[in-house]
């Protein structure tokens, strides 16, 4: 069997203490379950603790009306972007909230987690040099799709004489040193990146392969500005785009992020000429064609070779740049499963150098080839709603308190991911359907929000997380109608 359950206090090994590992905890904790967190840093936050991968005045590309847990919203008086620093005190103080005695185990690196013969897991863990062997009921891997930075080879960049750093290495402006740099990448962290450097009157050259809009944090609404995310994300928006083809679908995005930037940026500069033809990538970002149109920022085409003097050669281009001081690669992640099995990795199709797709999970959460097992937060794209409802979906499951998927639906589900994976071109995201992955796994929690009852707060309006607050398991309807207030979209 997919499941063999267990009665109350059954013990749940829960790897990675991010936002999905922190949700996965205090579910399992509503359910009557034993977890135990383990997480290889010094401290909880995933991505968002120090040294993580963020820096410390990166803000959130989501405003926080989003970026946040369902019964946990961010006081009034918080910044409507937050900056790294703010979500990592927002992640302690939701630990402090709901579960300040449970223990994680930081500093704890998960060596192994083997299926045992029976039923369950064994997990080896190193902490302080010493290995040690425990056995659990379940497991929950919350380990992220950030694992490791991905440093492409590019001829000439290995060779290069400055400094050479990932941008999960930046830690702001300040702390680069030289007037010029390169930022290869020109998606969400390099253009963040890109801006902030020519912010503090650094020169930038920016390589980007593929040509994205450019989409600023506050949208004009009528005669107000609205955050990016409350004016892309409604069940009414969602509605419109039904029954639409890929290709459809995708003239109408362009068509919309036209309007919001004026033009194609290819305007600006014609480094950055988006393709209408193919899917439509983003980065949320703002001032990055200002600082085109002030010089401060040279896009290019891809970064083709360095030479021996560390003069860059861009494609499109016949002559070389000026060489930069310092080198920051904005390439994305590769996810690392290292810690399972190799027949585990293999059933579960797992490629760590598929950024876009990497592992074919039924609903990103399941598979029966990992025994109760579930999978939170692996999927690119990860936004809190979505990390949290999959927790409540994942450790329903495990406890027994909702019924596991049947062998016929995970294999259906699995075909399916099959199918995002092999699909080209590839859009930027494979789940781009965020409130209806949102509205699936409410349907599976049996959390779905009452939506005849309130059409307009729930349809008409911006989704949000505490909308899975408002019936169901788990429900807390008050303090979900104040949360929804007090965004006032």
């Amino acid at each position: 069997d997919f499941l063999i359950f267990h009665p109350a206090m059954a013990s749940v090994a829960i790897l990675g203490a991010g936002p999905s590992g922190l949700a996965a905890c205090k579910t399992a904790l509503e359910l009557g379950m034993k977890p135990i967190v383990f997480e290889a840093a010094e401290e909880i936050g995933g991505l968002w603790r120090p040294g993580g991968g963020t820096w410390r005045s990166m803000r959130t590309n989501l405003s926080k009306h989003t970026c946040c847990f369902s019964d946990h919203p961010w006081p009034a008086e918080a910044a409507t972007f937050p900056t790294a620093e703010e979500v990592h005190a927002y992640l302690h103080s939701y630990r402090a909230k709901f579960f300040p005695e449970t223990p994680i185990r930081t500093s704890t690196r998960v060596v192994s987690a083997t299926p045992r013969t029976g039923g369950g897991w064994t997990v080896v863990a190193e902490a302080a040099g010493a290995e040690a062997s425990e056995d659990f009921d379940s497991l929950v891997v919350c380990t992220g799709i950030f694992s490791d930075p991905k440093r492409p080879d590019i001829p000439g960049v290995p060779e290069f004489k400055g400094k050479v750093m990932h941008s999960s290495e930046f830690q702001g402006a300040d702390a680069v040193e030289g007037g010029r740099v390169l930022v290869v990448g020109g998606a969400f962290s390099g253009a963040e990146i890109a801006v902030e450097l020519a912010g503090a009157g650094k020169h930038v050259d920016m390589a980007t392969r593929r040509k994205v809009w450019p989409i600023p944090r506050f949208l004009p609404v009528q005669d107000k500005t609205v955050p990016v995310d409350l004016v892309f994300y409604s069940r009414a928006a969602r509605a419109k785009n039904e029954g639409l083809s890929p290709e459809q679908a995708w003239a109408q995005s362009h068509s919309f992020f036209e309007k919001i930037n004026g033009g194609n940026p290819g305007k600006t500069h014609h480094a950055l000429e988006v393709d209408i033809a193919a899917p439509p990538y983003v980065a949320i970002t703002d001032g990055l064609l200002e600082a085109v149109e002030q010089k401060k920022i040279s896009p290019h085409g891809s970064l083709e070779k360095m030479d021996d003097a560390g003069r860059p050669y861009f494609a499109g281009e016949t002559e070389p740049q000026e060489a930069p001081d310092v080198v920051i690669l904005a390439t994305g992640y590769k996810l690392s499963l290292s810690f399972l099995p190799a027949e585990i990795r293999k059933e579960i199709s797992f490629d760590a150098d598929d950024l876009h797709h990497p592992v074919l999970l039924h609903k990103s959460v399941f598979h029966p080839a990992a025994p109760a097992a579930a999978f939170v937060g692996l999927y690119r794209g990860p936004y809190f709603a979505t990390m949290e409802l999959q927790a409540r979906w994942a450790l329903g499951v495990l406890s027994g308190s909702l019924p596991a998927p049947t062998p016929e639906d995970m294999s259906a589900g699995i075909a399916e991911e099959a199918e995002l994976r092999s699909a080209q071109p590839r859009p930027q995201f494979p789940k781009r359907d965020y409130v209806g992955m949102c509205d699936e796994y409410a349907q599976l929690c049996g959390c779905m929000p009452p939506i005849e009852e309130l059409p307009e707060e729930l349809v008409e309006k911006p989704l949000l997380p505490f909308h899975y607050r408002l019936a169901g398991p788990g429900a807390k309807r008050e303090e979900a109608e104040t949360a929804m207030r007090a965004v006032g979209a």
